[in-house]
């Protein structure tokens, strides 16, 4: 028999008690210190005291006591005599369920397990397990299949079903494709929701091949691949990172003839921009736009990230012009895609005007939105409105990330406030952020402006210490320190040994090469660094011939100054002005006044 409920005492009692006890109390001290206490009328009793109850806090947040190994004192009401059959274990479990009681229905198979009644049938066992999946409980879903083999029953396929899914809704994904190979192993046959949970947990997990393997299982075992189960193995593919098949796995549901919806299209479009491929990402929202399927903020934000990623900045507000037509409002998720469409195209004033717009629409901007806006006025050439946006979010409360330094030492260094920049990178190591090649590649070039080329190799000893990637684009950084401080000869060991140990150099990095030697006034290194850029099959550019040619008229060798610009007219590379006036230089002191003449009008009819 089940003991009536405990009633627990409401709030709204614990108050009224407390109040009226405290009154008491007082009204008792306050009779026993006056002279007339003697003749004072005798006070009411005291309220008794309310029961014992847990706190608020407990009550808010019950710590459930684990399943196994079961311990003899059960919850009041929950008992279950010794010798009981399985049939009054499977009563008292019904009643609990009904009563939506699930920790009373579990407490109820762990005191018939724990007092040694007769082995329980399956129906006690299938319904245990019911209640652990509503109460996630997943260690002891395991432990009672334990028990059933224990008790030689063996679990069905539901049985397996229901702590399959309760693992793969707890983030077990292990636990859940060990108990379907188990399934296996016994000999019965999975059903389609059991394939269906093992491609979820897959899905859960990144194992796109083990969910395309599940899906062909699924075939073997004369089970259609349902639209849930393929949805599934979509979104495994798009966390995998293949589009490729994300796209098959589409082209094969629609060709199977299930009217699908918006899942498995946006998991495709989600696909398509992880994998950059915007065009494809638009082409499967318009098939869902032909094919009369929902189009949902969702799809909408996974296209414009698409559009985003491939710098697509026209198109992704084209889209987001578009969601107005389907009563859709943008949301958070949304502006940060259009902000940083906006920062790879270099349209600053757009992504201040998005900005603007998400505190219009009551959107509040968080550091990703700032730190886009950021990005983008500092690729614009705004210092001035990225260093603002900096201390807007610093007055909103907002913490800067890596991100966000990057583009304000960017800011700083295009300003000329290159002190400004270093004075940030002290900042991210006070709060101990995490520093990556961007970071230190826009905290290098701030030390190079700054002629602070022993700043820039510390960094560059610090990113070694912590193991840091060091790649071309951080050392070309260092390289141009050490040239801007007139270092050239670190900066000569510093590209040898990146020719001898990798990374190897690049054109820009031997541009700063052929730069520092063209300052130094020495173009016999200048003219051999363009041919070693030339002979490591790397394309010189504009840049590379009109410094080495400056270097060459600064030399005075007029032979190697008019090949060199016979060679960059003939890569139709345009000259610039100072290499043009180093070659009229060097013409008119070798007494060549004809050349000179006739160059400058042939460079006049190319300007004009």
């Amino acid at each position: 028999q089940v003991a009536p409920a405990f009633q627990e005492p409401s709030l709204c009692d614990l108050r009224m008690h407390r109040l009226a006890t405290r009154t008491a109390v007082m009204r008792r001290f306050s009779v026993a210190r006056s002279p007339r206490a003697a003749g004072a009328a005798a006070l009411p009793p005291a309220p008794p005291p309310l029961p014992e109850v847990p706190s608020l806090r407990a009550r808010r947040r019950p710590a459930p006591p684990p399943l196994l190994p079961v311990t003899p004192a059960g919850p009041a009401g929950a008992g279950i005599e010794a010798g009981h059959c399985p049939a009054t274990a499977s009563r008292a479990m019904a009643d609990c369920i009904r009563g939506r009681n699930w920790q009373g229905a579990l407490a109820v198979f762990a005191e018939a397990r724990w007092r040694g009644a007769p082995a329980l049938d399956a129906s006690c066992y299938n319904m245990a397990v019911r209640m652990c999946e509503r109460g996630k409980r997943w260690r002891d879903i395991v432990a009672i299949l334990v028990q059933m083999r224990q008790d030689t029953l063996q679990p069905d396929v539901p049985i397996y079903n229901n702590a399959m899914h309760i693992c793969k809704k707890c983030w077990q994904w292990q636990h859940s494709l060990s108990l379907f190979g188990q399934l296996l192993r016994q000999g019965l046959k999975p059903d389609a929701s059991t394939c269906r949970t093992a491609i979820s947990a897959c899905e859960r997990a990144e194992l796109w091949e083990t969910a395309l393997g599940f899906l062909r299982q699924m075939r073997a075992f004369v089970l259609a691949a349902d639209l849930i189960a393929c949805s599934a193995a979509i979104s495994a593919c798009e966390k995998g990172g293949q589009w490729e098949r994300s796209l098959s796995l589409l082209s094969q549901l629609q060709v199977e003839g299930p009217r699908l919806d918006s899942v498995p299209f946006n998991a495709t479009v989600s696909a398509c921009a992880r994998g950059e491929q915007w065009a494809r990402a638009l082409g499967v929202f318009e098939e869902m736009r032909r094919r009369g399927v929902e189009v949902s903020l969702v799809t909408y934000n996974a296209t414009v990230t698409a559009c985003e990623k491939g710098a697509q900045w026209q198109r992704a507000l084209r889209l987001a012009a578009e969601m107005r037509t389907d009563a859709l409002r943008p949301d958070r998720i949304t502006f940060n895609a259009l902000i940083s469409a906006c920062d790879r195209g270099e349209q600053w004033a757009w992504a201040c005007a998005l900005l603007a717009g998400m505190r219009e629409r009551r959107t509040d901007p968080d550091v990703i939105s700032h730190s886009a806006a950021l990005s983008a006025c500092e690729r614009g050439h705004q210092p001035g409105r990225a260093l603002a946006l900096l201390g807007e979010m610093r007055h909103r409360g907002l913490e800067p990330d890596g991100h966000t330094y990057s583009a304000a030492i960017g800011a700083c260094r295009r300003a000329g406030r290159w002190q400004a920049g270093l004075d940030l990178l002290e900042e991210v190591r006070r709060r101990s952020l995490r520093l990556d090649a961007v970071l230190c590649t826009a905290a290098m070039s701030a030390c190079g402006d700054g002629g602070q080329w022993t700043q820039a190799l510390s960094l560059l000893e610090e990113m070694r210490g912590r193991s840091l990637e060091l790649n071309v684009v951080v050392l070309t950084a260092a390289l141009s320190a050490l040239e801007k401080s007139g270092e050239w000869q670190r900066a000569l060991c510093m590209a040898a040994a990146m020719e001898s140990q990798g990374p190897a150099p690049n054109t820009i990095a031997y541009n700063t090469l052929i730069n520092a030697f063209e300052q130094a006034s020495d173009w016999p290194r200048s003219l051999a660094f363009l041919q070693r850029l030339q002979e490591r099959r790397l394309q010189p550019n504009e840049v590379s011939f009109n410094l080495t040619i400056s270097a060459c008229a600064r030399g005075k060798r007029w032979e190697h100054t008019l090949v060199l610009l016979a060679e960059l007219q003939g890569r139709g590379l345009p000259v610039t002005v100072v290499a043009r006036s180093a070659v009229l230089s060097a013409l008119a002191a070798h007494g060549r006044h004809e050349e000179a003449v006739r160059f400058s009008r042939e460079a006049a009819a190319r300007s004009e």
